[in-house]
C-alpha cells in the first residue's frame, strides 16, 4: 500500500471507485433487503381481519379455511395507546399438520413499520388461520386490517446504505494497494477527521446512555447513591443520614449477611455501605466531585446519571484517540495509514464492554467508566509528554498526573494499568537502544519542573481520596467494599482457586452463546458445580473468544517477541499482566459479572492494539491489514449484539426500550 503525506485527495480514478462501491451499496439495499418485496409485488392479499379495537389485553382474530398458500401476514394500520409494543402470533393449521398450532410470537410497534410485517412458512397449503394479539391490560390497540399474503412494504433505510458503503470502502483499502494518506502530525486535514470523529462518537455515546428508558428515566432507588451523596455533602457530611438505619438492623452481629436479613426480615439498603450504624456510598469518588455536586451546585438541579455518563463517555473517547495517536507515533515501524489510525480509534471507543458500560448507566457502573476514561486519559497524555521534550511535556505531565490519580478515585484496582509509565518515566533509550534507569526522562536533577508537573497535580485529588476515606471509615486506604451490603459478605469471602480459575475461563475463555434471531447472541450460562457460595450473573462469552482481535496477545509466544522494541515489550506486559491480575480481583472479590470484565478491559484492549501498530507498518503489512479488517468488523458487530442482547440483564434495551430495539432489528431483516 503506498502512503502519502497529508490527505490523499480525489482524483478522477478515485471518484471512479467511490461511485462503484456506492452503487454497490445500493444492489445491496435494493436487491438483497428488499428482496422479499419485490417477490410478493403479485402477491393478491386476503383480508383475515377488519377494524379491529380492543382493550382487553388479548384479542384472537376470526379463523378463516384459504386452502392456498401464505406467505406472510401484515398488521395493516396499527395503532396502540398506553403500550409501546403489541405482541402477535398466528396459529394455523396445514397440508402437514392437520391440528392448529402457534407460530412463535413476535413484537409489533408502529414506530417500526417493518415490525407489522412478517413472513411465515407453513408446510404446503395453510387450512385454517387465526391471529392473535397480547398487549398490557388498560392499553387500547386498533388494527385497521390484518392481511394475509400481502405485498411486503418497500423499506428503503439511507443509513443502511451509508453503513454498507463505508464498510466497502474500509475493506477495499485494506485489501488493495490503494494510496492512502500516512499519519502526520500537525496535519490541519487530518486533525479536522479526528475531531469530527470524536465529535460523532460523543454524540453516539449521548444517545447510548439515554437509550436505556428505564435508567435513564425512572431508575431504581438504590441507583440515586450519587445524588443522595449530593444531598449529604450539601449538607455538610459524608453519611446518608436521610436513610434511617432499623433497629434490627443495627443490632445484628454481622450486618454483611444479607441471606440472613431478608430471611429474617431485617429493614436493610441493599448496595449501600453500611458501618457504625450509617449508611455509606461505597462507589468511587471523583464522579461525585467532578460532577454531580458541581452540576447540582450550578445548576440548583440534581443531575441523572445518562448526563454523567455520556460526559465520562466523551473523556475516554478523547483519551483513546490521543492514546492511539501517540502509541502510533512512539511504535510504528514505517509510515502508518491514517485511515487505520481512525479504524483502531473508533473500534476502542465501542467495543463491547464500554458500549455496554455507557448503555446501562446505572450506580454500578459509573465508577468503572469513569476510571476507564479518566485512565485511557491520563495515559494519552503521558505519552504525549514522552513523545516531546523539554518545556513542552510540561503540561501534559500535569494534565496526567491528574487524570491517572483521579482513576484511584473512580476504581481503585484499574491504578495498576498505570504501570506503563514506570517504564517510560524511569528507563530511557541509550545510543545503543538499551533501556537504562540513568536515561530516565524524569526524577533527576535536570527535570525537576517536569517531575513537579507529574506530582503536584496528584496531591489534591490523592488529599480528597483519603480525607473522604478516613471521614466514612476512619482509614484512609479504606475504600469501603468491605463493608458493602452486597449480596455476599465480602469480609469472610476469602480466596479460592476454584472460584478463580472458573471466573478466568469465563472471563477470557468462554464461547459465545449464539442464536438465529437477533441479536444472534444470548449470555452464557456461567454456573457450575461449585461447592461454595459464588455470586454469577452472567457473560456475553470470554474476551478471546468473542473478540478473536485480541488473539494477538498470543503473538509473542510465535515469535513477535524478537521483532518488538524493547520499550514496547514492557509497555505491552504492562497491560497485559495488570489486566489478568484485575480479573483475578474482582473474580474472586466479588464475582463474575460481565460489568466486571469491563475492568481488565482497557488494559488489553490497549495491549492488543498496540502489538497490531508494527504488525499493520511492518513487512508483512498486507495479511495484516487484510486479518485486522475482518477482525475490527468483528468486534463491532459484537459490541452491537452485546448492546442488543436480550440475554441475562433485566436492564437491557429489549426490556426497557422496545421500540429502539425493533429499530434496530429492522437493519437486519430482508
Amino acid at each position: 500500500m503506498e502512503l502519502k503525506k497529508g490527505l490523499v485527495l480525489p482524483d478522477g480514478k478515485r471518484i471512479r471507485l467511490f461511485l462503484i462501491l456506492l452503487i454497490f451499496a445500493l444492489a445491496a439495499e435494493l436487491i438483497v433487503f428488499q428482496f422479499r418485496s419485490i417477490l410478493t409485488l403479485e402477491n393478491k392479499e386476503i383480508v383475515l381481519e377488519e377494524d379491529v379495537n380492543t382493550t382487553s389485553g388479548e384479542y384472537e382474530s376470526r379463523h378463516i379455511l384459504v386452502d392456498r398458500k401464505i406467505d406472510n401476514i401484515l398488521l395493516c394500520g396499527l395503532r396502540i395507546e398506553g403500550t409501546d409494543y403489541v405482541t402477535y402470533e398466528a396459529r394455523l393449521s396445514d397440508d402437514g399438520n392437520a391440528y392448529i398450532y402457534p407460530l412463535p410470537q413476535l413484537r409489533a410497534t408502529p414506530a417500526v413499520p417493518s415490525s407489522l410485517y412478517t413472513d411465515i412458512h407453513p408446510y404446503g397449503k395453510v387450512q385454517e388461520i387465526c391471529v392473535r394479539l397480547y398487549f398490557e391490560g388498560g392499553a387500547s390497540v386498533h388494527v385497521d386490517r390484518i392481511l394475509l399474503n400481502t405485498h411486503k412494504p418497500f423499506d428503503l433505510k439511507p443509513l443502511r446504505i451509508v453503513i454498507l458503503f463505508l464498510l466497502a470502502t474500509f475493506l477495499y483499502f485494506c485489501w488493495s494497494s490503494a494510496v492512502c494518506a500516512e499519519c502526520r502530525r500537525k496535519c490541519i486535514p487530518q486533525l479536522c477527521c479526528i475531531f469530527l470523529c470524536m465529535l460523532c462518537l460523543i454524540a453516539l455515546g449521548r444517545k447510548l446512555a439515554s437509550s436505556n428508558e428505564v435508567l435513564a428515566n425512572d431508575p431504581p432507588e438504590h441507583h440515586l447513591q450519587y445524588q443522595e451523596l449530593t444531598e449529604a455533602l450539601d449538607e455538610g457530611h459524608v453519611d446518608l443520614r436521610n436513610k434511617p438505619v432499623s433497629e434490627e438492623l443495627k443490632a445484628k452481629n454481622n450486618p454483611y449477611d444479607t441471606m440472613a436479613l431478608l430471611a429474617e426480615g431485617v429493614d436493610f439498603r441493599m448496595d449501600y455501605a453500611y458501618y457504625n450504624g450509617q449508611y455509606y456510598v461505597y462507589f468511587g469518588i471523583v464522579p461525585e466531585f467532578l460532577f454531580f455536586y458541581p452540576w447540582y451546585r450550578i445548576h440548583n438541579e440534581m443531575p441523572d446519571n445518562s448526563q454523567a455518563m455520556w460526559r465520562f463517555y466523551a473523556l475516554l473517547v478523547i483519551g483513546v484517540f490521543l492514546l492511539m495517536w501517540e502509541l502510533i507515533h512512539r511504535y510504528k515501524k514505517g509510515a502508518f495509514p491514517f485511515f487505520l489510525y481512525l479504524a483502531m480509534s473508533i473500534g476502542f471507543c465501542l467495543w463491547a464492554n464500554f458500549v455496554f458500560l455507557v448503555s446501562r448507566p446505572d450506580v454500578y457502573d459509573i465508577p468503572i467508566l469513569a476510571g476507564s476514561a479518566f485512565l485511557l486519559l491520563g495515559l494519552g497524555l503521558s505519552f504525549a509528554a514522552m513523545n516531546r521534550s523539554g518545556k513542552k511535556r510540561i503540561p501534559f505531565l500535569a494534565c496526567g498526573g491528574f487524570c491517572i490519580a483521579c482513576v484511584a478515585g473512580c476504581r481503585p484496582q484499574l491504578m495498576l494499568f498505570a504501570a506503563p509509565l514506570i517504564f517510560i518515566f524511569l528507563f530511557g533509550r541509550t545510543e545503543e537502544g538499551r533501556l537504562s534507569f540513568r536515561k530516565r526522562a524524569l526524577f533527576t536533577r535536570q527535570s525537576i519542573p517536569e517531575t513537579l508537573a507529574l506530582l503536584i497535580p496528584v496531591l489534591p485529588v490523592a488529599a480528597a481520596v483519603c480525607w473522604y476515606n478516613a471521614a466514612r471509615f476512619g482509614s484512609i486506604f479504606e475504600f469501603g467494599a468491605t463493608y458493602s451490603l452486597t449480596s455476599n459478605d465480602m469480609n469472610l469471602r476469602g480466596f479460592s482457586t476454584d472460584r478463580l480459575l472458573r471466573g478466568l475461563y469465563c472471563f477470557f475463555f468462554q464461547p459465545p452463546v449464539n442464536t438465529t434471531d437477533f441479536p444472534y447472541l444470548i449470555s452464557s450460562v456461567v454456573e457450575g458445580d461449585y461447592m461454595g457460595r459464588n455470586l454469577v450473573e452472567f457473560t456475553f462469552g470470554g474476551f478471546f473468544a468473542a473478540c478473536p482481535l485480541l488473539l494477538v496477545h498470543f503473538a509473542p509466544v510465535f515469535g513477535l517477541w524478537k521483532r518488538l522494541d524493547k520499550e514496547l515489550r514492557l509497555v505491552w506486559l504492562a497491560l497485559l499482566l495488570p489486566a489478568v491480575v484485575i480479573a483475578g480481583f474482582d473474580i474472586n472479590g466479588a464475582g463474575v459479572l460481565y460489568r466486571y470484565s469491563c475492568d481488565p478491559a482497557p488494559g488489553l484492549v490497549a495491549g492488543a492494539l498496540l502489538l497490531w501498530i508494527p504488525l499493520l507498518s511492518g513487512e508483512k503489512e498486507k495479511l495484516s491489514k487484510r486479518i485486522f479488517s475482518v477482525l475490527l468488523l468483528q468486534s463491532l458487530f459484537y459490541s452491537l449484539q452485546v448492546y442488543c442482547s436480550p440475554g441475562g440483564d433485566v436492564y437491557s434495551i429489549y426490556e426497557t426500550s422496545p421500540v429502539l430495539f425493533e429499530r434496530i432489528r429492522a437493519y437486519f431483516r430482508g
